[in-house]
Order: C-alpha cells, then structure tokens, then sequence
C-alpha cells in the first residue's frame, strides 16, 4: 500500500542504524561526527531581541541573508580562541565554562561549535543531510559560513541539507551556533515559560549545547527517511506493519522495488523475507508504503526476554541503460514483536494493562533526567539507571516533566525496561502558565511532542505517552496534541495528565482522566491517576491505609507519584565516576554540578579509613560507598512498603515512586532527595530491601495501626500486647488457580520459633488475572512472657497441594520483654556508674550487677554522670588491664573527660543528628551490627529513619584518638555533615563503646535491644 504523505515533515527525523563507525551500504553513507569539535563562548554576540521563527515559517534563503557570523567575522574560528575549548560531542556549554560547580550557576548567551571534515568527492550529485538528535535552544547550522539550518524546538531531532553548501573532495566548515537564551531554573518545574525578548517559548531546562548524536548522512536522491514498524494487535502477538516513508528528489518518477528482511538484532538468519513492485511518483511528497508481515517463529520482547529484531528495508530501482534492478539505498530499524493493550480480560469489570496478553503492573518511579556532572546520561549512566531499576525490582520508570533521552530508550529496549515519556512544558494553566496562550509557544510545543513521537516509537520499552504533570485541564491544543500523538502512534496509551493539578480542588488527583487506549483513536474519560507526593522524615505507619483504592468506578488505577521519603547521595561512588568522565572528556572538564559531590565524597573516603571500617561490624560496610548504601536503607524499606501496599490491591494498575531519580539544586541549593537512585544513578540503600518487598509472587502482611473491633494494632509492644496483622497474596500471573495452604509462625527476637503459635489457612487462590487477593482482615496475636524481646516476626509460608512451598512474606513488631535477655548475661558481671536506667534496665533482664567499684573486676561498665579523674581513671584501668567492656552515655561532659584522659585525641565539637523529611530531606543514618539478626534477609543493619526506630538519634563529631577506632552507625546529612552514632576504641585489652543514640532511658525496645547487645555480645 502506498500513501501520500501530506502532513509529516520528513526533515526532523533521525536515520536509524549503526553509527558506530563509517558504514556504507547502497547508496547510502553515514558518517558520526563526533569527536573533536571547538566550543567556544561568544560573550559579545547580541541575541536578546532576535527575531525568532517556527519551523513552518522559515524561509532559509531570506534567513542567510541576514545571518549572524561569528564576533571578529568567520576567521576567528580558523584557530581555537584561548577562551574555547576541545570537545567530543554530546557536550553541554555548561560542562566546561560552569567555574564553581555549582547547580545555580547558568550560563545564557551564544556558543560556537566547529569542526572540519573531509567530504568524500563521491557525495557529489547525492542528498547530504547532518543530522543533529538533540540540541538546546536554538541551533544555526553553517557550511562554509552558509546558513543551511535552522530550529528552535530543542530537545528533539533536527535535520538539514547541506547538498548545495558542500565542497565535494574537499575540507568543509561545519560551524552550529547555539542560544541558550536561559530558561527555567535547574529545579523540577517545567511550568514557567521561557522569555526571549517579546517571546514566549515553552518550558525548558537552563542548559545549552549540543547533547545528543551528531551524523553526517549521504544518501541518492530517492532515499528511504523513516521506518516504522507498527506491532498489530493479533492473537499471537507476532505480526508488524512496517511504514517505510520514501523521499524522492528526482525530477522522474521512478519504478523500484522494496525488499523486506526481519532479522535476529543479535545475529543470525533472516526469519522473514520478502519483496514488493512500487512506483514512486516524481516530485518531492514523500510517500508511505505499508506492508504487513507474520513472523511465527518470532520471539517476543518482554521485560525477562527482551528479544530484540531489525526490519532491513532495501529499495532498489531500474536505472536507465541497465537491465535489472540497482540498489538504491538500504536501513534498518530496531524493534521488538511487543502488545500493549489496556483491556478488560474476559470475566473481568476493570480495565488493566497487558504486554502480549499477559496483565502487567507498572513498577516505576518518576526520574527528573538529571545527571551527575554532563547533565545528560552517557552511555554508562544510562546502562547504570536501567540495571538499577531492575536490581531492585522495579519493571519501568518515568520520564518526569521532560522528554527522555534515546540513550536510555536504547538500553531499556537492550535490558528489559518499561517507560513513560512526558514532552514536559505541556501546561495549559493548570499548573504555572499556559502554553497556548501564544501561537508561538503553542506551536513549539505541538511540535516537539510530534517529533518525540516520531523519534521514540520504534523502542518497544516504552508503551506510554503524558502529555504533562499534575495539569488535568483539557483544551483545544491538549486534544489536538494527543490526537496528532495516536495518528503518528496507535499503539500506545496516551493521556492527558498524571494526577490533578496541585492547588485545585483535586489536590493530586486525578480522577477523569482524558486518554486514548491503545489501538483506538477514541477519547475516554475512564483513567485515574493519583498522587500523594509527601513523606514524613520517618515511616509512617498510616501509609499502610493510603492506597487503598479511592474510586470504584476507574476503569484504570494509577499512582503516579507515591510519596517521597528520601536517602543520602553516594558522594564517594559519584566522586569516582568524575573523574573517570574528567580522564574521557581531558583536563578541560568541570563538570556542571562538581561541587555537590567531591568533597562529601573525600571526607566518606577518609571517614571510612580512619575507622578501619572494612574489618568490623557485620560485613556491611566494605568500601567507603557502602556507608551511603547502609544509611539509606531506611529509605528503601520506607517506599518498598508503599509500593507493596499498592500492588496488594487488585485494582491497581501500577505506580511511580516519588521519586527514581534525584539531583542536587532541584530544588534551590536543598537539592531533591527522594529519588531511589542520586544523579549519578547509584542506588540509595540495600537493593535486596526494596526488591523483598516488591516481588510478583509474595505473602503480604502487615501490621495493622487502626483496629476497627477494639483491639489495639502498632508497631512496639509488651509481652502481654495483642498485634494484628493483615494478611495478603501478591500473585502477578504466577499461581495458578487452586487449592493451597499458609503456614503462619512467629518467630521471637533470638530466631526461636513458638510451635504453639503455627497457624494452617486454606487458600483459595484465584490465579489469572487476579494479581492481589485478601486472605485475612485482621490476624490477632496474643504475645506471651516467653518470647524473646526485640525483633518478633511473623512469617507465612504458602504451599501447593504436594506440600511444596511457593511463596512466603514476613512482617515484623518490636517486643519489649527484658525479663526475657537474662540469657544475654549468663556468666558476666557487671558494673553500673550513675546510670538509673541501665541499672533498672539489667536488674529486669536479671543480669549480676553492681554499683560500681574500683576494687572489683568485672566483665562491663556502663556509666554515664560526672565521674570525677578517680574514678574515670579506675574504669581506664579495667578497660585497659582486664579486658572490661566500658559503656559510655556519650555527652559533652564524658566527651571533655576523655579528651583529657587521651582516649580522644580531638575535642568533639558537633553533636545530634536530625532527620527530615518530604522531597528534600536530609539527614540519614544506620546502626549496624549491635542490632542483631533481625529476622528479613539476616540483616544486622537498620536505618534511623525506618520504622523501628524511637526518633531521631544523636551523634558526635569528631571521632579522633590515638587508639584504634571502629565505627557501627554513622549519621551523614548535607552538604557534608557527618557523625558518629555509635563508636568503639580499642583501649588495651578491653574496648571503649560511646553510644549517644538511643540510649535505654528511652524506654524503648530498640533501646532495650541496643543496650543488652552492646554489653554482652562480642565486638567485631
């Protein structure tokens, strides 16, 4: 079948290919031009009241007319200015000329980038286009001082011909000037338009460059441009319509012939062949061809196969005076035999996603596109977020209020990834300002989500389009864009807006969402989307009850910002990537945003040594970047939890967590914190955490804060308290329906199961696609005296008909129960020094202590008070002599005594830890090892702002002495803030513990835990 194009512009698409190297094949010949260019900062170029024009209206003759050259005219390029620098592309203005490091330094203003290239003397006589994939703001491209291209979309490709400029056979100057006119602030927002003199340009980020491929591409004059390969939606899932658009820039028409060959992207024999007659028409519309092609043997791309193909396309014609057909020209297009449907499976009332039949939920979070340093991802970052998504479990994430980048489309569709793309800067006035409200502006951004379309819908990784964030207003230019985004694409959702708009009445809800389903063209109200965006510092158990399904009447339920709560960056593992980019990109790299991570990432580094960190504790901590992973784990715990909780409900569709990415300055000089991974794409805590907690097969229980019978729920209890617990099952397409059986026990805080509380349910399992189901409302305990105080956990296993287990999932409470740690202190003598609490603390777990005495030997101290030289000197000696474990209340007083003693060589000068929380919390800590077992994954480590912990810990700084030190919960905070929560000193034979936080006075069980552990068990 053969169209005419009329509306598609075929001069912004993007060859496809390998561009690895120089490659030839038919007439076609492509040429990277990547490397060794000239940046240089025309700070005396006027561009502030420039006339601007929109792609249709530019009229490139009349435009070089009046083009602007360089300051000092086209010669100062003939040598780089002492001012410029040597770049390989992608590089952004703001990578070399930023002088602090700092995210809100910006640099507006006009920018030369220059090159010269031999052009083969073979290319005469055929079509040269360069093709730019991504470039911010506008771009002026010159051959030879020759205006040839213009555009001012940014973002997205851009394409020009450079035919009747070239020297053929000779050395050509291609020269883009660039205008970064500012734009908005380095922060999340992508609702305030950017001024340019009497011009209102859509929203976009304040950066100028050129930040994606660069290409030279040689073709004849009847060309193949662009490639779609459209999956059908057929039973097997197995079925394309590849759209070829035919350019023809010959006077005559032209009769040719185009050959189809679909082939493994991995290697290997062609699972299709095949050819069809065409006559292209003279003139220059493009034309489409469409064809329909089976491939049985095909495999499909899911997120576990992401199997990979390429649609060949070759077009050959008859040339005059030759018998036979020519090859005229020849490309290939990566694709994967992948459906997505949102549907209503047989049986079922409620709308859900499907990937070739199977239901799926989106397991994502939102990612910012910030990166460490570039401010676009390099191949490895983007290999580096793909691989981190997927090592916690994640299945997606989304481009968040800005376009995404082809890099990290490529590695998803290479890896197994699901995305959803927003344009961002699609505002209509429910958010900021309102794109529309010029022609100008309305246009730019119509534009752009056209061409991000034409540019992505090849990735089988992506199956969602927004068109914005958090703005559910519905105007004429919203419906014109979405309708233009299912013309050029049927095959993906599209809707109007994640969540409502934030100040209006739906407060982040987004309840009637416009959309178009996949594989219609139709608009629908039927799309929920919900944020709920905020975090306290700690976990809340209340997050348990807050995604519960809000509207019965959704077709599809989607959380598309959950939360928020934050974790520390890992400055040391991000200090290392810069300067593995700094080797790469040469000594006149800075790096946009280096400031934020050198330092915090020395001071991990030297933290980390000085404390011989690597040979104590439970193993957690081994490189100095494991002391930011062990600080998040809070983190990951805290947005696991909420993740699971959605997916225990039925409705669910999928969710964003708030956020995947993060970055310095996003919010001013605070920076956002809640991302699962920091800019540099380092995961912020225990990935085998988060991954628990979101697995597709699991037993869901929680513990229950609101009790609607009367019994009393929590988190802490005592030995005659009465946890409750609700219980589900997680089944994502896994179990088949039937018959099965759950096992609950309880297991108590020294890893003892209480046969007497094994419980056996039957389970029906509904299989399908019922992916959650309730087993038990409410699951009461009745706690006794004989359990072991601490970490109480409550398992359920369950098992098929042969007895086989399936699945499990655990929940955990704290138990107050000293009586119940008199085991703990079997055999050890102790000693107390003005320390009540201790004291009633050790006499309640029956341990043998005293008041205590200088004369007596004992196996440990615990002291807190004044203790006058005599005394402390008494307690010195113990420790040192005897091998007596002293226990230190760590204060100011004690700090100041032990100076004075030369157990600390440096007086400690910063004191306490606080955590925040929201978006831009701050403040993240660990305890390691003196927790114990916990009970999940054999963990020996918590974070401070979980859910076991009492409240914020305390800390000191620094930690110095002349005797070996170690450390066992380390507290760190913006911009470089660290403290130590808990420190040991090997002081002679004995150790020195000083431990500020959570000390047993708080009447506590983690207290409780903490304190017995310290005395008695040994110190690694």
């Amino acid at each position: 079948m053969i169209y005419i194009v009329k509306k598609l512009s075929i001069l912004f698409l993007m060859t496809i290919g390998c561009l690895s190297a120089f490659s030839q094949s038919a007439g076609r010949k492509t040429l990277p031009i990547m490397k060794a260019w000239n940046l240089w900062q025309d700070s005396s170029a006027t561009w502030q009241n420039d006339s601007l024009y929109l792609p249709e209206n530019i009229d490139l003759p009349d435009l070089a007319l009046k083009a602007p050259e360089p300051t000092g005219g086209w010669n100062i390029l003939d040598k780089l200015p002492k001012d410029g620098v040597k770049v390989d592309l992608p590089a952004l203005v703001e990578e070399y000329f930023t002088p602090d490091g700092k995210i809100t330094t910006y640099l507006p203003g006009v920018y030369w980038f220059w090159k010269d290239i031999n052009i083969p003397a073979d290319w005469k006589g055929k079509t040269v286009q360069l093709k730019i994939e991504s470039a911010r703001l506008r771009i002026e491209i010159f051959v030879n001082a020759t205006l040839v291209g213009y555009d001012i979309v940014g973002d997205v490709p851009y394409s020009c011909l450079l035919t009747s400029a070239l020297h053929y056979g000779k050395r050509n100057r291609i020269a883009i000037r660039v205008t970064n006119p500012g734009g908005n602030q380095r922060g999340w927002e992508d609702y305030g338009a950017v001024s340019w003199g009497n011009y209102l340009l859509p929203a976009s980020r304040n950066f100028g460059g050129i930040n994606g491929k660069v290409e030279l591409v040689a073709t004849d004059n009847t060309y193949i441009d662009d490639i779609f390969v459209r999956n059908l939606r057929t039973p097997d899932y197995r079925s394309i319509e590849v759209r070829s658009t035919i350019n023809n820039h010959r006077t005559t028409a032209l009769n040719a012939r185009i050959n189809y060959e679909i082939l493994p992207a991995a290697g290997g024999a062609a699972i299709y062949t095949g050819t069809e007659e065409l006559s292209i028409p003279a003139g220059n519309e493009p034309i489409l061809v469409k064809k329909q092609i089976t491939c049985p043997d095909a495999v499909l791309w899911n997120i576990e196969t992401p199997t990979l193909y390429v649609c060949k396309v070759t077009l050959t014609g008859q040339t005059a005076g030759q018998a036979g057909q020519t090859p005229i020209d020849v490309t290939n297009q990566r694709f994967g035999f992948r459906v997505f449907e949102v549907s209503i499976a047989e049986g079922e009332t409620q709308a859900h996603y499907f990937i070739n039949g199977k239901r799926m939920i989106f397991k994502g979070g939102i990612d910012f596109g910030y990166y460490a340093f570039t401010g676009y991802p390099t191949e490895e970052m983007a290999l580096k977020s793909v691989l981190a998504a997927k090592s916690i479990g994640q299945n997606a994430f989304t481009f968040h209020r800005r376009i995404g980048y082809p890099i990290v489309l490529d590695k998803a569709d290479e890896r197994g990834l699901f995305l959803h793309e927003e344009p961002g800067g699609l505002h209509t006035g429910g958010q900021g300002y309102d794109v529309s409200a010029t022609s100008f502006s309305a246009a730019l951004m119509h534009e752009k989500a056209r061409r991000m379309v034409l540019r992505d819908r090849n990735h089988p990784s992506l199956i969602i389009y927004c068109l914005s964030n958090e703005d559910n207003t519905w105007t004429p230019l919203r419906q014109q864009v979405m309708e233009e985004i299912n013309r050029l694409d049927d095959t993906r959702l599209v809707f109007n807006s994640s969540g409502g708009y934030i100040g209006g009445n739906s407060s982040g809800y987004g309840l009637f969402i416009q959309h178009i389903r996949p594989y219609e063209s139709h608009i629908r109200p039927d799309f929920t989307d919900n944020h709920t965006v905020g975090a306290a510092a700690f976990f809340d158990e209340a997050d348990f009850n807050m995604h519960d399904p809000i509207d019965g009447n959704a077709n599809i339920l989607y959380w598309g910002e959950v939360k928020c709560y934050s974790g520390p960056d890992n400055w040391y593992e991000t200090g290392k990537m810069f300067h593995e980019i700094k080797k790469a990109k040469g000594a006149a790299y800075k790096g946009y945003n280096y400031s934020h991570y050198l330092a915090p990432g020395q001071k991990t580094e030297a933290f980390f040594a000085k404390h011989r960190m690597a040979n104590s504790g439970s193993g957690v901590i081994r490189t100095p970047g494991d002391i930011s992973k062990a600080a998040g784990s809070g983190k990951m715990y805290n947005d696991a939890r909420n993740a699971q909780n959605i997916m225990s409900y039925n409705q669910a569709d999928g969710y964003a967590i708030n956020a995947w990415s993060g970055g310095n300055g996003l919010e001013g000089n605070s920076g956002w914190y809640s991302g699962l991974v920091d800019d540099a794409r380092n995961v912020r805590g225990d990935t085998s955490i988060y991954a628990y907690y979101i697995r597709p097969l699991q037993i869901v229980i929680q513990r229950r804060t609101v009790i609607s019978y009367g019994e009393t729920g929590g988190k802490t209890f005592s030995a005659s308290g009465k946890p409750a617990f609700r219980i589900k099952l997680i089944n994502q397409g896994i179990l088949p329906a039937g018959n099965y059986k759950l096992v609950l026990k309880l297991k108590d805080g020294a890893g003892v199961y209480d046969d007497s509380y094994r419980k056996e349910i039957p389970v029906q399992v509904t299989g399908g696609n019922v992916y959650a189901q309730d087993i038990y409302a409410n699951y009461i305990i009745e706690l006794k005296e004989t359990l072991r105080g601490g970490f109480v956990t409550l398992e359920g296993e369950l098992f098929n008909t042969r007895n086989e287990k399936v699945t499990d999932g655990a929940e955990q409470i704290l138990l107050t129960n000293r009586p119940s740690f008199k085991d703990n202190f079997n055999g050890l003598t102790g000693e107390v020094y003005d320390w009540p609490a201790a004291r009633k603390a050790l006499e309640n777990a029956h341990a043998a202590v005293t008041d205590f005495d200088p004369a007596k030997a004992s196996h440990y101290i615990a002291a807190a008070g004044n203790p006058d030289n005599g005394t402390l000197d008494a307690m010195l000696s113990k420790v040192k002599d005897n091998g007596t474990t002293l226990l230190v209340k760590l204060d100011s007083i004690w700090a100041k005594k032990l100076k004075e003693k030369g157990v600390l060589s440096t007086a400690v000068t910063e004191w306490g830890a606080p955590q925040s929380g929201h978006w831009v919390g701050n403040g993240f800590g660990y305890i390691d090892y003196f927790v114990g077992p916990t009970g999940l994954l054999n963990r020996r480590t918590i974070g401070t702002n979980g859910w076991e912990v009492p409240g914020n810990p305390n800390g000191f700084y620094p930690f110095e002495s002349d005797y070996p030190t170690h450390v066992f919960g380390t507290y760190v905070a913006r911009p470089d803030i660290f403290r130590v929560l808990i420190g040991t000193i090997d002081y002679g034979k004995g150790t020195i513990i000083l431990a500020p936080t959570y000390p047993v006075d708080g009447k506590h069980p983690l207290n409780d835990l903490l304190f017995y552990n310290m005395l008695s068990m040994k110190i690694k």
